[in-house]
């Protein structure tokens, strides 16, 4: 079975509090996923495997106008014990998740949030008899009631149909023996075209080496496209503005003496073409997060160490000129400081950016304000 989690890093900080904010007794290890809701909300999903039994793990809602975040359910209450990612909206206010070891014999479910209600019910369960189990990652969305996701089949990525009105899942077949799926989510152009990563047989790596477009209108494989690299990659495909897909590098490359650069693999899915994009950021340093798309379809990212305080900070990739500019430098009074978290940075619709800093033996779930630039803290895990 894959296994996904985040890992935390930290330093002595002094950061400010939100008259709101709260603390949560946990352990700063895990994942943690954001999602919103047609109003506005944020949910706030931790994930933990060393701490799952501990109530403090769960979901959370916060309030964005009132600023106000509070426990909807802890996991164990629910029956849910590993969420693998963040929701997905559907229709009529419901939202869906995946967990990989809830359901029957710990071979993973699919979940829903009533964001009218805040109520969560588990709508699947995998079984271990069936050809998917431990579903990752979370749903996209291709039609009102139909997401695709991936999961695992005999110790092989498989992907997976899910239908939210009729509770049926079906899997997905590759009709060649050259490929395999890689685990990755697949991401939906927007018109009929789901792009699905995959790796060659004969590849001795398991990322993603061949990127497949599906048409779902006549479930057939209209074209692969070769993205074989040696990049060493932070996130799965993102979707800008211009339509093509990205990935960002993890580690900075030295490429000429003491010059540091930041990498990105570009697709554009409708004919083919593939690019490498590398610029010289001249303080990134050490690992990125994984890529996010903000309101404006650029592609961001978070930066764990560089700037004057070795914060790190916050950057995007500009799609005119491929090269990467800041949105934001972190120093050590701030909440991002070492921003750090396997789901990377989640930007809200109205512009902020919500993700998690950490500090001694604490993380802090921020949110920080796009106009000006200053971040508050939300809430404090604090180690048992």
């Amino acid at each position: 079975m894959t296994l996904l989690c985040g890992i935390f890093m930290f330093m002595s900080l002094r950061l400010s509090d939100d008259p709101s904010m709260i603390k949560i007794k946990s352990s700063p290890y895990g994942s943690m996923w954001f999602s919103e809701t047609s109003n506005g909300d944020v949910y706030f999903i931790t994930s933990n495997l060393k701490f799952e039994d501990d109530t403090a793990l769960g979901i959370y809602r916060y309030n964005v106008q009132q600023k106000q975040l509070k426990l909807i359910t802890s996991l164990k209450n629910i029956g849910l014990k590993q969420p693998a990612s963040a929701l997905t909206a559907g229709e009529n206010g419901m939202l869906y998740g995946v967990d990989m070891s809830a359901g029957h014999g710990n071979a993973g479910a699919i979940y829903s949030v009533n964001e009218q209600n805040n109520r969560v019910e588990i709508v699947y369960q995998f079984r271990r008899k069936d050809d998917i189990q431990h579903p990752q990652l979370g749903l996209v969305k291709v039609a009102p009631d139909l997401f695709y996701g991936i999961g695992i089949n005999k110790g092989n990525v498989a992907v997976y149909s899910f239908n939210s009105k009729s509770k049926r899942v079906n899997t997905l077949q590759l009709t060649t023996d050259t490929l395999s799926f890689a685990p990755l989510l697949p991401v939906y152009s927007g018109d009929s075209l789901l792009y699905i990563s995959a790796r060659k047989s004969n590849s001795k790596s398991d990322d993603c080496t061949s990127l497949l477009v599906y048409n779902l209108n006549t479930e057939k494989i209209i074209r692969v496209i070769d993205v074989t690299t040696d990049m060493n990659f932070a996130s799965g495909w993102v979707k800008a503005a211009d339509g093509n897909l990205y990935r960002n590098s993890h580690y900075s490359i030295n490429f000429t003496g003491n010059a540091v650069s930041m990498q990105f693999l570009k697709v554009n899915p409708r004919v083919g073409a593939v690019e490498q994009i590398v610029d010289p950021f001249k303080d990134f340093s050490t690992f990125s997060g994984p890529a996010s798309i903000d309101q404006l379809g650029r592609v961001v990212f978070s930066y764990v160490y560089g700037g004057p305080d070795n914060c790190g900070g916050i950057g995007y990739l500009d799609l005119l000129t491929d090269t990467v500019a800041y949105i934001k430098v972190w120093s050590r009074e701030e909440p991002g400081c070492i921003t750090s978290n396997y789901a990377g940075l989640f930007v809200h619709s109205g512009g902020d950016i919500f993700a998690v800093g950490s500090g001694g033996d604490e993380s802090v779930l921020y949110r920080m304000n796009h106009s000006t630039g200053k971040g508050i803290v939300i809430a404090r895990f604090v180690r048992q």
